[in-house]
């Protein structure tokens, strides 16, 4: 396969795919899995565009790789709490909790479905609406977040 110009990588090909969905759903980037694969990154993106299984199971890698960092900084903030070593280093409190705040950012954004992260936006229909109804709004919202409604 013919490397795109200026780079010192390949265009990816179906044959590589298994592998690098793998390296996502593991914790890589696509930029990190691609440069391990040595795959040319915008063409690989272009290329899980262009076909709608490839687009899903991307998907899918991506919500893996969210879970992947939940269970690494449930591991990093447990260590931190208990005083105990994660690969062979005593955690900094103050260090977890960057490394948690960084890590609910970052995967709120990389499987927003799955994050435990919530919006309410009335900004476009705030003009419109009254204080009661907006009142009525976020208290639907909050019991639909609790479960009650």
């Amino acid at each position: 396969m013919p490397k795109p110009e200026g780079t010192g990588q390949r265009r990816p090909t179906e044959e590589d795919m298994p592998r690098f969905m793998e390296l996502v759903s593991e914790g890589k980037s696509l930029r990190e899995a691609c440069r391990k694969l040595e795959l040319h990154a915008p063409s690989t993106h272009t290329f899980i565009d262009s076909d709608d299984g490839l687009r899903e199971q991307y998907a899918r890698a991506k919500e893996q790789r969210a879970e992947h960092y939940q269970e690494d900084v449930l591991t990093v903030t447990k260590a931190a709490a208990l005083g105990l070593k994660v690969n062979g280093q005593k955690v900094d409190a103050a260090g977890a909790r960057a490394y948690l705040e960084a890590t609910k950012w970052a995967t709120a954004r990389m499987a927003p479905k799955t994050a435990p992260v919530q919006r309410l936006d009335l900004t476009s229909r705030t003009r419109q609406m009254t204080d009661a109804e907006i009142a009525e709004e976020i208290a639907a919202f909050e019991a639909g977040a609790r479960g009650d409604g």
